[in-house]
């Protein structure tokens, strides 16, 4: 397992790591490997013999006859514990000078892990061969600590992020942010790729203030501050501060977004405290949250509990169908299938979560494509029971290979990723004053 340093052997290496990534990604758009897109976090704490070292010193490997490594990221926390996202008009920065502590964390992708190395590799001062479980399916890898510019690396990164249209660029598709919510959706393959699926992020709140005025609000009554962002080879992190106008002068407490864009994965939890009960204010509260797309004629809907699923533009109506916890949404098409998940906090538990359905029919404006082609989302009632204080949400959004049925998926979701991290071996000693292990 001998890492050589020659040119003609880091050209080998990254040739190989190309078609590695290439079988992986075929793999996984056959439709062979439906965990793919999910990631897997290492905290810090665990990784005792990274302590103090700077992302350079780290490598994450994989092992067959030699180690290779694959695309990690390592992102920062404060002393708050807040991720540290390094540019931006409000970009934060670690007190730690960029070394690797105990409340930082590590990232990498399930579809690229493996075996982890038998013993250290050579020149690696020390290591933790960590073990990833999902379902019945094991993998594993070596993550090593190098002396400064030692530690290989891949040449793969999965994601970009373009700050100027806000635009956000993985393995299947892009996103794009217009303000407080995503405006553009496109593939990046496919008969379609390049063009925007999506007429907007429909998020529509009704309600009566005091019991007697209607009160009704829409995506753009969300007002927003974008602060920072943060991009590897992995994952790409977007901060905003987000409120919502009400009426009389009042508005919401401040929200704290930060979007998690990986390859074919993403994550928008929403942080929110609120100073009253929803419901000492406002009454016959419901939210509707709904992905209202330009044009998904022929594909088909599907939900826990749906006896068949919907195909779009079959004129069928808005099923009365409550998701009882399993808040999951599949959009099947020809050349990808789209999910959304809805996770609440225990906090918001009693909230009635149903799934949200609307084909063609009259303009829900503000949008830019009359109608909704389809619009598929959830709607939240019953908030009586919900009180004041710390809250949160969180939207998962999953872009899945073509051929991929919602069953299928539900069930693939419903796993637990579970990871092991063994204590530290040793090899080489070799460790400067500035790099210490604690």
């Amino acid at each position: 397992m001998a890492f050589e340093l020659s040119t003609l052997s880091r050209l080998r290496r990254a040739f190989a790591s190309f078609l590695f990534q290439w079988f992986t990604a075929a793999a996984a758009f056959a439709g062979t490997d439906l965990g793919g897109w999910r990631p897997v976090i290492v905290p810090g704490a665990e990784l005792t013999c990274l302590r103090g070292a700077r992302s350079t010193e780290i490598s994450v490997l994989v092992c067959g006859d030699r180690c290779r490594p694959i695309p990690w990221q390592l992102d920062e926390r404060d002393p708050s514990g807040e991720l540290v996202l390094d540019r931006g008009p409000a970009a934060t920065a670690d007190s730690d000078g960029g070394r690797f502590d105990v409340n930082d964390e590590l990232a990498f992708l399930w579809s690229d892990a493996g075996r982890p190395a038998a013993s250290i590799p050579p020149d690696a001062i020390c290591g933790h061969p960590v073990s990833i479980r999902l379902g019945t399916d094991a993998r594993g890898v070596f993550i090593a600590r190098y002396a400064e510019g030692k530690a290989p690396a891949s040449p793969v990164r999965y994601v970009a992020y373009d700050e100027v249209d806000d635009r956000m660029d993985g393995d299947m598709i892009e996103l794009t942010f217009a303000g407080p919510t995503p405006r553009g959706l496109a593939l990046r393959r496919g008969p379609a790729a390049g063009r925007n699926l999506l007429d907007r992020l429909k998020i529509r709140a009704y309600a009566r203030f005091f019991g007697v005025f209607p009160l009704w609000r829409d995506e753009d009554d969300i007002l927003s501050v974008y602060e920072a962002w943060r991009v590897g080879p992995v994952r790409v992190i977007r901060r905003e501060r987000k409120w919502v106008r009400l009426a009389f002068g009042f508005r919401t407490p401040y929200m704290r977004t930060e979007t998690t864009f990986y390859p074919n994965f993403s994550i928008l939890p929403v942080r929110l405290r609120l100073n009253y009960a929803p419901a000492q204010l406002l009454s016959d509260i419901e939210l509707r949250a709904a992905l209202d797309f330009t044009n998904l004629q022929g594909w088909r809907v599907w939900a826990p509990g749906l006896a068949q699923p919907i195909r779009v533009g079959a004129g069928a109506r808005q099923p009365d169908l409550r998701l009882s916890g399993t808040n999951l949404m599949v959009l099947e098409g020809g050349d990808a299938t789209f999910a959304m998940r809805l996770l609440l906090s225990e906090s918001l538990q009693s909230l009635a979560v149903s799934l949200l359905y609307e084909d063609g029919g009259e303009a829900a404006g503000p949008e830019r494509v009359r109608g909704q082609r389809p619009g598929v989302g959830f709607r939240l009632t019953d908030w009586g029971e919900v009180e004041r204080g710390p809250h949160w949400f969180a939207a998962e959004s999953f872009a899945l290979p073509p051929g991929t049925g919602g069953p299928g998926f539900a069930a693939e979701i419903a796993k637990v990723t579970e990871v092991e991290v063994e204590p530290a071996v040793t090899g080489s000693p070799r460790l400067t004053p500035t790099s210490p292990i604690h």
